[in-house]
């Protein structure tokens, strides 16, 4: 029995040797060994460790794309942001490289939305705050769906090769569009075919008013119901005007959760700069141009200083932010990101000093900034300033109609009333001037 499993294991040693040659000689490790060994000798480096280290990092292969992580997050406005993370592979070992953070687009697909729901026994009014949510949370739901199928697309990617995976995501980006772009000629296409059931038909159109979802229907009161509408008839048109048609301009055509698209290029683009340990702008530089000695012109930032908007009183709610334009002159040298800050932490202490922390006049905000300004540098130019206004929180481009304080949009009835008191006021005004002057 000894001998017998004596026998045994040498035959067994062989099979393992002969599989670890034909593992070596497949790979060429014994060769690139010796060549490194050689290279080594004829350097004579002090740190061999390190030599050897540096040699093999070399030879490693391309970091590949695994997956991508994304969560939830809010930005400083505290509206919904995505963020995301790349999942990469490099030396056999699976590591996470920190991505970007994008606050998700508020952006209409031509999709109705009702901001009130008028029901027999209750009314249900969803505020325009609470709509921009639910929107931004479709928007955010449908870029998950949009990151699980690029996620396979990508998978095994070359970390490295930003341009094959842009090609992949533009591609992408063209099939999803084309879908979007069927989906409403079909939509369209079942429109034109109700609208001429209901002319042909007369009793269609009756039909489809009791139909209509109680959201677009207008709330009749019981006094409406009983007193039917009685006024002056209408005098027939005698004049007719020409009407100009004024066609819009054709609108790009979009889908939920687009902006993914935008997000994945830019996280793939960030991670491969950091294993590589280059700036993003060398890498984004190398699309235009591969001369390295060029030089290239960067925007100048601009850096939010204050923030307000709604939430704030006074007329202080139509700024958005306050902003800092660092001077071309500034920006070449290397300390103006100190100054930045430290511009920012004397305006927290004056803005805590100035009238108990609150500022009601965009001009406060204004006047605050330059006495920091000027407290800090003197006469000397260093930054200028940027108001980012709060225009379509105010303004209905839509309906060229201006909002009021409860972000609703005034109605003609309105406008009128507030005519008449200003007229009140003014002339209540000149007769007390008249009666002092007496």
């Amino acid at each position: 029995m000894s001998s017998s499993s004596n026998s045994i294991q040498p035959q067994s040693d062989r099979l393992i040797r002969k599989r670890a040659q034909d593992y070596f000689s497949s790979n060429k490790i014994v060769t690139k060994l010796e060549d490194v060994l050689n290279e080594m000798f004829y350097d004579q480096p002090d740190d061999y460790n390190g030599y050897l280290a540096n040699y093999f990092l070399s030879q490693s292969r391309n970091p590949i794309i695994n997956d991508f992580l994304a969560s939830r997050s809010v930005n400083k406005l505290g509206e919904l942001a995505l963020q995301l993370e790349t999942v990469i592979q490099l030396r056999n070992k699976s590591q996470c490289c920190k991505g970007v953070t994008i606050t998700v687009p508020l952006i209409s697909h031509d999709q109705s939305t009702s901001t009130t729901t008028v029901g027999t026994t209750s009314t249900t009014i969803i505020t325009p705050k609470e709509e921009d949510n639910r929107r931004r949370q479709s928007e955010y739901d449908a870029a998950l769906i949009h990151l699980e199928k690029i996620s396979q697309i990508l998978r095994d990617a070359n970390l490295n090769d930003q341009r094959s995976i842009d090609e992949q995501l533009s591609k992408y980006l063209k099939d999803e569009i084309a879908i979007e772009t069927r989906r409403q000629k079909e939509q369209q296409s079942t429109t034109n075919t109700e609208v001429e059931n209901t002319q042909n038909d007369p009793d269609a159109e009756q039909r489809l008013k009791v139909n209509e979802p109680k959201s677009k229907q207008r709330a009749i009161s019981p006094k409406e119901e009983k007193t039917p509408k009685s006024g002056p008839a209408k005098k027939p048109a005698t004049k007719t005007d020409t009407v100009e048609f004024v066609l819009d301009d054709p609108k790009s055509i979009t889908f939920p959760g687009q902006f993914i698209i935008t997000a994945i290029s830019l996280a793939t683009c960030l991670a491969a700069n950091k294993i590589q340990q280059t700036s993003l702008f060398y890498t984004i530089s190398k699309f235009v141009d591969n001369d390295e000695n060029r030089s290239y012109s960067l925007p100048i930032p601009c850096i939010p200083i204050l923030q307000s908007g709604q939430s704030y009183p006074g007329k202080q709610s139509i700024v958005k932010q306050y902003m800092l334009l660092p001077t071309p002159t500034l920006m070449t040298t290397d300390n103006w990101l100190d100054k930045v800050y430290l511009v920012a932490q004397n305006l927290r202490e004056n803005l805590i000093t100035a009238k108990g922390g609150s500022v009601y006049k965009p001009e406060q905000g204004i006047e605050l900034i330059q006495t920091t300004l000027s407290t800090l540098f003197g006469q000397e130019h260093l930054f200028d300033l940027g108001l980012n206004f709060a225009a379509h929180e105010i303004f209905d481009y839509s309906k060229s109609k201006k909002k009021d304080e409860q972000n609703t949009i005034r109605s003609p009835k309105n406008k009128l009333k507030l005519k008449k008191q200003n007229k009140k006021s003014k002339l209540k005004v000149s007769r007390s001037t008249q009666s002092s002057l007496s």
